[in-house]
């Protein structure tokens, strides 16, 4: 695990949480991610790609886990972390109903239909433990506390008002920890009773008069100062809260081509952005072990009651485009951008672009000025904690941020329902942003689409 900022290595044998130097004024990103050798990792794999076939993710795919490696590095056998999550997964499935197994990939020819593309495929989180996708985050970091025995009275924190929560809340039961949820006033009423159905303890938080910033975030933040541990899924407190997360990215990858089937593109709404660099990160690992030829578009998508990032990744594309020497950036459209930047020409510009960008976070990424409302509520992230990972990963292939519409996500979760998954609209906000593609001209008649439905609708 490395500051992709700083360069500081935090060594295995200790929590690699946060980069030693993050809260410095000294305007770096500071955000710690692991590094895998390729090589080394190829020769302990049977297959390119493969890692075994057993039902549990975090089985399956552990070579790509720092926790287990951690564990292995410290003279733990094999069956030592099958063991820990055995123990933690009948504990999830005592409290949920179920444990973590791979979740559905399936072709929808009706939403294929209503965007006008050759196919669009759906991994579906919905029905996945706490009902989204939160959960693979933390259970990642819960088996990196076991890995690292961490003391169970040690607290956690988070700071959320939705699936991050409940998610949260269940594998800190599940794993016998206590936690502290950090919530706005108007939290809704059934997570905050769940919440407290889980044992977690609910601390509202009301925004300050002129204070920037999520106010969730900012007591969550002093919480870790007075000694609370994250189990959250901002990159910058929680260097492990990408990596429980890329086996949904690996079953997907592997699924399709089991199948012979391509995407071309590939939604990603985002948030705080763990979802969205999670993904791509599984995708960069499959093209460097050779398991596919190339990398889709990634595009992600916000909305327009809060689109920090997208505000960060026009201005990365236009600083590059100046140090291509192009005239007036800002008068071509997003798409042209996208274009320039990814000839083989610009790659030199776009790593500069990114590597000045880790360097001077605050021209990039700051909190969202106004208080943001719309209907997907749960990626109105005043900040976009894994900004830098995203932009890398959309300046590399073509894609953008795409800002759907309040109608857009309206239709989006619509089609959701009719197709059969009881999807939130934060959950159908990837398929918002395709319908928003769409529309623009952006995906042809021969697109090849996939989308998240990332969480379930709470009635």
């Amino acid at each position: 695990m490395r500051c992709h900022a700083c360069g500081t290595e935090r060594p295995r044998q200790e929590l690699p949480f946060r980069c030693p130097h993050a809260g410095a004024e000294d305007d770096l990103d500071h955000l710690l991610r692991r590094e895998l050798d390729i090589g080394a990792l190829a020769l302990q794999l049977p297959e390119p790609f493969e890692s075994g076939t057993d039902e549990n993710p975090f089985v399956r795919w552990r070579h790509f886990l720092h926790g287990y490696q951690a564990m292995r590095a410290r003279g733990a056998v094999d069956s030592a972390w099958h063991a820990a999550v055995s123990r933690l997964d009948d504990a999830i499935a005592a409290l949920d109903g179920h444990g973590f197994v791979a979740t559905p990939l399936a072709r929808q020819a009706e939403l294929a239909s209503a965007l006008g593309v050759a196919s669009v495929h759906v991994k579906d989180e919905t029905r996945n433990v706490a009902g989204s996708h939160k959960s693979r985050h933390m259970m990642g970091i819960a088996l990196a506390l076991e890995t690292y025995d961490v003391p169970r009275e040690r607290p956690l924190a988070v700071a959320s008002c939705g699936n991050a929560a409940l998610a949260a809340a269940v594998i800190a039961r599940a794993a016998g920890r206590p936690l502290t949820v950090y919530v706005p006033p108007d939290a809704d009423a059934v997570v905050v009773d769940k919440l407290r159905a889980a044992e977690a303890i609910v601390a509202p938080c009301p925004r300050e008069a002129g204070r920037r910033g999520d106010p969730c975030y900012l007591a969550f933040q002093r919480a870790l100062i007075e000694g609370a541990l994250p189990l959250s899924v901002q990159g910058a407190d929680n260097g492990l809260a990408v990596e429980g997360a890329l086996p949904l990215g690996y079953e997907h990858i592997v699924e399709l081509a089991s199948a012979g089937e391509q995407v071309d593109a590939v939604m990603l709404q985002v948030g705080g952005g763990a979802l969205a660099s999670a993904v791509i990160a599984a995708w960069r690992d499959a093209y460097a072990l050779g398991f596919v030829e190339r990398l889709p578009r990634f595009f992600a998508v916000q909305t327009q009651g809060a689109r920090p990032l997208a505000r960060a990744f026009t201005r990365l594309t236009k600083d590059a485009l100046r140090m291509l020497d192009v005239d007036r950036p800002q008068d071509l459209p997003v798409a042209e951008r996208a274009r320039q930047l990814l000839l083989p020409t610009a790659a030199a510009v776009r790593a500069a672009t990114m590597a000045r960008a880790a360097r001077t976070r605050s021209r990039y990424m700051w909190p969202w000025e106004l208080e943001p409302h719309s209907i997907a509520h749960g990626i109105l992230d005043d900040e976009t904690y894994d900004w830098h990972a995203i932009c890398a990963g959309l300046l590399d292939t073509g894609g953008w941020v795409v800002t759907a519409s309040e109608d857009d996500l309206a239709r989006a979760n619509e089609l959701g329902r009719a197709a059969g998954y009881p999807v939130c609209h934060t959950g159908s906000s990837g398929l918002a942003g395709a319908i928003a593609l769409a529309r623009d001209g952006h995906l042809d008649a021969d697109a090849r689409v996939l989308v998240i439905f990332s969480g379930n609708h709470r009635e």
